[in-house]
């Protein structure tokens, strides 16, 4: 079963509420390192029949189906991981030019992720043994 490795730094918050200044200290988590596509398709594959190709190839069309389902305005439920909802940014670009100004609007694709809090703080304390 995994084990969790996570350092926690002690970094100094400050925030201004009703005009003064409140200070105090949050945890932040130190990273260790990151890790890639192939990393984490090895990692998968360990232990099981499975091949790295076909790993790859199904995680490849899942992430093919997932774009596909954004881009045609669907939102896409990942379980207890949460769910992917199609957006956009509005960006308002002002044109001077010696007669006029004009205003242009350009909309930007993106992707809000919004995790599902309750399903995966209880599995995520099954895997760690939080909370016994």
């Amino acid at each position: 079963m995994a084990s969790l490795k996570l350092k926690i730094k002690k970094v100094v918050f400050k925030r201004k509420i009703e005009g003064a200044t409140v200070t105090g200290y949050v945890g932040r988590c130190i990273t260790n390192g990151t890790a890639t596509f192939e990393d984490i398709l090895k990692q998968s594959c360990k232990g099981s029949t499975l091949d790295y190709r076909e790993a790859e190839l199904a995680a490849k069309m899942l992430i093919d189906g997932i774009s596909e389902n954004l881009k045609n305005g669907k939102i896409v439920d990942l379980g207890v991981l949460g769910k992917l909802y199609p957006a956009v940014n509005n960006v308002a670009i002002v044109k001077h030019t010696v007669n006029r100004s004009a205003l242009k609007r350009i909309c930007r694709r993106r992707t809000v992720f919004r995790k599902c809090l309750s399903d995966f703080n209880i599995i995520f304390k099954r895997i760690f043994n939080f909370g016994n």
